[in-house]
């Protein structure tokens, strides 16, 4: 019989005392521990001793297990990397949803018996058919060695670039939450757009734009030409022909001065109404009346001449009407005897 003092805190037995059975202990033994397994249990058992005694550890297990000991410690150092990282970045919180899901699943796999018996017979076939390539296993694993030998920069890239991403995640975080609402206004639109693009819709009109698409090609290449000069067209109207129409005309009868192009155009259309009027009895006919400046004492006639009428005004068709400036309507005005002739 063996006894122990136990924790100092709780003093001393007093004559007479028990001690409660829960604070006992009973010595077990190997025979004891075979006696409660049945026999099927124990054949299990010695087959297993014979596997790991006698084959794995008899055909160089046992060195390679020692030559795996000196990477025990990277592996148990590796390993406590893994679990704290196991508990999330809050552990109060983060181990209760890891412990609710893995719950959901449990109880997922419970719920259907032969599902979960299907799965242990695929896992047992699985591993006899691993278990019958052993000569390709015992290769595959050097090669297994060779790749993570030359993986373990790569894993240390990622490992650096977990902190950047574990920061992007919590910044995403709200992102994420707000594109429910932006999915389920948009799922509407997916459904329509899918409609749209059905063979009755924009694939029936696809297939018959195809025939003309070619045809448009061809115009909207030769439209170029064309839109170059409508460009120049437009943009001679723009800072040429606009101005002119909107400039004041100058002239030396104060009534009649400060009116624009454009509205003496439209007046002299008003004379030309009365072109084929019938007011004297006679054919009709246009009235041109002629003035001779010369001979006038008093009168005025404007725009007078040139001072040298054989002289026509510049003209450059080799610059674009784009640059040019508008008409100048400054013309000399007065005496038309002053410009040029005489009685």
């Amino acid at each position: 019989m063996d006894i122990q003092p136990g924790s100092p805190s709780t003093g001393d037995l007093k004559d007479g005392s028990t001690l409660p059975i829960t604070q006992t202990a009973s010595a077990v033994t190997l025979p004891d521990i075979l006696d409660v397994l049945n026999s099927d249990v124990r054949t299990d058992l010695q087959t297993f001793l014979h596997e790991y005694g006698t084959v794995a550890l008899g055909h160089g297990g046992a060195r390679a297990f020692n030559r795996a000991i000196p990477s025990f410690a990277p592996a148990y150092r590796y390993g406590a990397l893994t679990n704290d990282a196991l508990l999330g970045v809050d552990p109060d919180r983060d181990v209760q949803r890891l412990l609710r899901g893995q719950q959901k699943t449990f109880a997922a796999l419970a719920s259907n018996p032969d599902n979960l018996k299907s799965l242990v017979t695929d896992l047992n076939t699985t591993a006899g058919a691993i278990a019958r390539e052993d000569t390709a296993l015992a290769a595959a694993v050097p090669a297994l060695r060779d790749t993570l030998r030359e993986g373990y920069p790569a894993l240390g890239e990622l490992n650096a670039a977990l902190p950047t991403l574990r920061t992007f995640a919590r910044e995403a975080t709200p992102g994420v939450r707000s594109s429910v609402p932006a999915l389920d206004a948009a799922i509407p639109w997916f459904t329509q757009a899918r409609g749209l693009v059905q063979q009755s819709e924009l694939k029936g009109l696809a297939a018959d734009l195809r025939h003309a698409v070619p045809s448009l090609v061809k115009l909207n290449t030769r439209l170029v030409p064309f839109l170059q000069q409508l460009r120049a067209l437009s943009s001679c109207t723009n800072h040429v022909l606009v101005p002119f129409m909107e400039s004041d005309i100058p002239s030396i009868e104060e009534g009649n001065s400060g009116h624009s192009v454009r509205e003496q155009i439209n007046r002299s259309f008003v004379g030309l109404a009365g072109e084929s009027r019938n007011f004297d009895a006679n054919t009709p006919v246009f009235h041109i009346q002629g003035v001779n400046p010369f001979k006038l004492a008093t009168g005025k006639l404007e725009p007078a001449p040139p001072i040298n009428s054989n002289v026509p005004p510049p003209h450059r068709p080799d610059v674009p009407c784009e640059t040019q400036d508008p008409p100048n309507l400054q013309a000399p005005g007065g005496d038309a005897t002053l410009y040029g002739g005489g009685p």
